[in-house]
């Protein structure tokens, strides 16, 4: 019980302080406290055996905490340049959309993938005079705004027919 009553109390000594309701969100927040603490117990054991002098807990965790928040997010790197994103300028107001030719909708050779815009436009397939459906998704290719979701799905039948 020495080594499990020691661990507890490491643990508790220095805790993460985050605040929640969940279960799950304190049980990840002791499983960090408690990877932190065995990772400075390694690190006082490696230390003793260079003959250097460790650093306490407190420093230690301030160390990672430092670490963690200078880290740096990867960006996934496109290899394909046509996959790459290419920003859509969005028609201005009162401006109407051209809609392509068929040649243009079903060329194989170009990739229609759906692009997300902040600000919604009429669907350019499905709204008519008397329903207005509007749309966050327009083609890369077509520069059209189309409806896509679980109900109307007018980004492939705007591709498929004439």
């Amino acid at each position: 019980m020495g080594g499990i009553d020691k661990s507890d109390m490491l643990v508790h000594l220095y805790k993460t302080s985050m605040l929640a309701r969940r279960y799950y969100m304190r049980l990840f927040r002791y499983i960090l406290d408690l990877c932190i603490c065995n990772s400075w117990i390694w690190y006082k054991r490696d230390c003793s055996a260079m003959k250097s002098a460790p650093m306490s807990l407190k420093d230690f965790r301030l160390d990672i905490y430092k670490d963690a928040i200078s880290y740096k997010k990867v960006t996934p790197k496109v290899t394909r340049t046509s996959l790459a994103r290419v920003e859509v300028p969005l028609p201005k107001r009162s401006q109407r959309a051209e809609v392509p030719s068929v040649e243009k909708r079903q060329d194989a050779t170009a990739l229609h993938l759906p692009h997300h815009v902040t600000m919604r436009q009429t669907c350019k397939y499905c709204s008519h005079k008397g329903a207005i459906h509007r749309s966050r998704w327009m083609c890369e290719v077509c520069k059209v705004s189309l409806c896509l979701s679980d109900v109307r799905n007018c980004y492939a039948d705007f591709h498929k027919n004439l």
